[in-house]
């Protein structure tokens, strides 16, 4: 009789012979292929992204205990938050850019521009009053420096192309500083806004090649000039530049976006809120590539007891403690790698398809006996 699977004699007599053997392991295939999905043959360690608080204490005024770090960022802005109004004063011997351009705008009143030079205003300043003040420096090293009194301000650096790479080196003052450099031979842009705080707040500029322009007449300015600006409602500072250094004030928030985050000689807490984190000593702490990573220069919360104090706020962070992590408890969690569990799926898929192969022509090998009955 034509048997329509074409098998051999002697394998259709052994599965006739051994049929229930044939079942039983058609159905080990079965339920192993049902099962062996579940089973996690490799698993692996990873760090989930979290929402990170952390309080960073040191000494006061310590340069050797302030927290230092590396930041790669493609945009990244200083707020000033303190309660007083300050001083923001950025020289040429801070940066180094190609160009640079001031412009400000005046109140009410207008622009109160008081003027000096090495020429015909040595002695007798020149008084103009405008209702902006608009000057490009194409030679950047004419500029000396800026410098604003009694004001808020806000910073922000953007780079051209490529990233920037932020270090916080030991500074100064009560915090570390920011020190930017653009990357892969891009450079960046960086402006600082100035929002006056009181009537007595100005912005000063000491310059080389200056032209005040006042109701379409220009004065050029002899040698190098101071030019004092009062009375205004906002002003600008640019720089096209490839680098900078700024002082962090008391009372700074700094914002990075999308940012490679590790920090170095760290002390205080750090939390995610969900039952883990701890104690920090002396710590390396990368915080992978959050969504924004931020840095708060907060007040000195107790200057009696020679404490400084920086908070960091990481959105979306992946912490991972290097080294000086007391009782800290990490968030990493144990997974099976999505090619494995695809390989363990397709396997499973395989034993089933060959169990229920098996349960056919066994099947088939029985009706085959009864029709040679």
């Amino acid at each position: 009789m034509f048997h329509p699977l074409g098998w051999p004699s002697r394998v259709r007599a052994l599965l006739s012979r051994h049929r229930w053997i044939v079942y039983t392991i058609a159905a080990g295939l079965v339920v192993i292929g049902a099962v062996f999905p579940e089973i996690q043959l490799y698993t692996e360690r990873t760090i989930p992204p979290a929402n990170w608080n952390g309080i960073l204490q040191y000494p006061f005024a310590n340069r050797s205990a302030m927290p230092t770090g590396s930041i790669r960022t493609t945009f990244f802005q200083i707020l000033e938050t303190n309660p007083q109004p300050l001083t923001l004063n950025l020289t040429n011997s801070s940066w180094n850019a190609t160009t640079a351009f001031v412009t400000i705008y005046g109140g009410p009143s207008g622009l109160q521009i008081t003027a000096r030079d090495q020429g015909s205003y040595s002695r007798s300043p020149l008084h103009l009053n405008a209702s902006i003040l608009t000057i490009l420096f194409v030679r950047v090293e004419e500029l000396s420096y800026v410098q604003a009194s009694q004001c808020d301000f806000q910073i922000r650096s953007e780079s051209n192309s490529g990233t920037m790479r932020v270090a916080l080196v030991p500074g100064q003052g009560t915090y570390p500083d920011l020190v930017s450099n653009a990357t892969g031979g891009f450079g960046m842009y960086t402006v600082v806004e100035y929002i006056p705080r009181t009537q007595l707040a100005n912005i000063v500029f000491r310059a080389r090649g200056v032209s005040l322009g006042n109701a379409g007449n220009q004065t050029n300015l002899s040698g190098t000039a101071t030019v004092d600006v009062e009375s205004y409602s906002v002003g600008y500072f640019g720089l096209t530049e490839s680098g900078q250094r700024f002082l962090v004030y008391p009372g700074a928030a700094m914002t990075f976006q999308t940012p490679t985050v590790q920090l170095e000689n760290l002390n205080g807490y750090l939390s995610d809120g969900a039952g883990h984190g701890g104690i920090l000593a002396n710590a390396s702490v990368q915080f992978g590539t959050p969504v924004s990573f931020e840095i708060r220069a907060i007040l000195p919360i107790n200057p009696s007891g020679n404490t400084a104090r920086i908070d960091t706020i990481a959105t979306g962070a992946e912490v991972q403690v290097l080294r000086g992590g007391i009782s800290f408890v990490p968030n990493d969690v144990t997974i099976e790698p999505p090619i494995v569990r695809d390989l363990g799926f397709a396997a499973g898929g395989a034993m089933t398809f060959v169990g229920g192969l098996l349960t056919g022509i066994a099947t088939r090998s029985r009706v085959d006996d009864v029709d040679d009955q």
